[in-house]
């Protein structure tokens, strides 16, 4: 899921400017916590501090317990309006 043009991206660690985009990742969900992580894994290096895990929702993290908290408040607030920005859309 790419967010590209927001403000609020640059709450994202590493990222300076609004006028960039990044991808969040979304993996496919599994029961099996082996495949899971392994999903995961090889799109950490990818992901802006934040994936999707579909079926289940966001996992962010950060540094410490105030910047996993600001990574996770950010990509959520980002993830609604590219949301809402695309029903807007479809709606037209």
């Amino acid at each position: 899921m790419t967010l590209e043009g927001w403000e609020m991206l640059k709450g994202i660690k590493g990222v300076t400017t609004h006028d960039t985009s990044v991808n969040v990742p979304i993996i496919a969900n599994s029961q099996d916590l082996q495949t899971l992580s392994e999903s995961a894994a090889v799109r950490l290096s990818e992901a802006p501090h934040g994936l999707l895990v579909s079926g289940h929702g966001l996992y962010a993290w950060g540094d410490d317990l105030k910047e996993a908290r600001r990574h996770t408040e950010i990509l959520e607030f980002l993830l609604e309006l590219t949301w809402r920005q695309s029903l807007h859309r479809s709606h037209k």
